[in-house]
């Protein structure tokens, strides 16, 4: 069967922020200082990465901040993530700056969350240490930590542990019901007991959600390929129960040639392998030539055996939830609709394009990816659906 191309769109979000300056005062008029109000800084899977320069004006307005109102936990908390993201500060700088946060918000939650963050997944044990402690002190507003616990549990390997950081962050209402849906269909598109190789957080973090809230596909397995990479021990783990011959030690350490001996070694322990489009394309050019796409992931068929057209068909018309692709109720007020979930929803047009092509019902497909175009903000996505229709007539 003839293996369909995957131009898979790209799902980093840079955006741009224009500052606008005060006019000049008249030359008789000695210049007044204007004090800029920092503008909040929220975790980039929340928003999307920004401009460093964004991050590091953020970073001189929330210092600024911070020594005149020390005692404003959230002002250091919106430092710690501006210096950072503006990656400009080393980590022995960071290190004075929670040093200088425990001496004026000691009893804060959010220092103890940041801290976690600053020891990151070198020590999971330490980390669960401080976000337990950081959810002790939190009485509201504690989203953030249960995510957190959510993953650092998974990645010990402590289901229910797991599991109830989910469904507390569940509760919280804090993730775009687009941003569920996505990593629900994206579940469904893989093949029975078989495996999912993701990328970032919000196409790993929420599908792990769904699998321990709401038992969506728990005969999934997914892989996260960012912390394989560098989480070797959970990585072994995985594969001890997956591929016990597997050494996850020895996986080169270049991203193209990690997943494909990742995924060639998974396939020959006789697991369905799907790779999901947001896995760049410059990782996937090793096994590109073996990947067919069948919706939110491309399935790894070395030997030509998987129908793709038909899974696709299936996958649209009979398992994904696409309601709210066209009509979601009041989500376009949440945080995280424009620079996540619209960008994210562009990868269901290429599935989308090739139904219109090959499928009876092609004037259905071909407007829901017009639809997609029009509100995503993707000038390069929106061209490419109005050249591929346009061959279509």
């Amino acid at each position: 069967m003839r293996k369909i191309l995957l131009l898979v769109a790209c799902t980093n979000v840079v955006v741009c922020t224009n500052i606008v300056q005060a006019d000049s005062a008249p030359e008789t008029t000695p210049a007044l200082k204007t004090e800029v109000a920092p503008l909040p800084v929220n975790l980039a899977r929340r928003v999307g990465f920004l401009a460093t320069n964004w991050y590091q004006q953020q970073a001189e307005r929330w210092q600024d901040r911070v020594d005149t109102t020390p005692d404003d936990a959230e002002a250091w908390r919106s430092l710690f993530l501006a210096s950072e993201y503006g990656r400009n500060v080393s980590e022995t700088e960071l290190d004075e700056l929670l040093s200088a946060m425990a001496a004026k918000v000691p009893g804060s939650w959010q220092l103890p969350y940041l801290r976690a963050r600053h020891v990151g997944l070198t020590d999971l044990d330490q980390h669960v240490r401080y976000l337990e402690e950081a959810s002790d002190r939190c009485r509201s507003s504690c989203a953030d930590i249960q995510e957190s616990l959510g993953l650092v549990h998974e990645l010990r390997g402590d289901v229910a542990a797991a599991t109830a950081a989910w469904k507390s962050f569940y509760e919280s209402h804090t993730l775009a019901a687009g941003l569920l849906d996505y990593n629900y269909n994206m579940l469904q598109t893989v093949g029975a007991s078989g495996v999912l190789i993701t990328n970032g957080d919000n196409d790993t973090m929420p599908a792990w959600l769904l699998q321990r809230v709401h038992d969506v596909r728990t005969d999934v397995t997914l892989i996260n390929l960012t912390v394989a990479m560098a989480h070797r021990p959970w990585l072994s783990r995985r594969l001890t129960e997956l591929a016990p011959t597997m050494d996850a030690t020895s996986l080169p350490p270049q991203h193209a040639d990690f997943l494909q001996a990742l995924t060639t070694g998974l396939a020959a322990a006789g697991h369905p392998v799907s790779i999901a489009l947001t896995v760049p394309a410059s990782h996937r050019q090793a096994i590109e030539q073996d990947l067919k796409l069948v919706g939110l992931a491309a399935r790894y068929d070395p030997q030509d055996t998987v129908d793709a057209s038909a899974v696709l068909h299936k996958n649209f018309s009979r398992r994904y939830r696409l309601d709210r692709l066209q009509l979601g109720w009041y989500d376009e007020f949440h945080l995280s609709w424009r620079p996540i979930v619209r960008r994210l929803n562009t990868n269901y047009g290429f599935g989308l394009l090739a139904l219109a092509a090959t499928d009876p019902e092609q004037g259905r497909w071909a407007r829901l990816a017009q639809h997609l175009a029009r509100v995503s903000d993707d000038r390069h996505f929106a061209e490419l659906v109005a050249a591929r229709l346009e061959e279509l007539h």
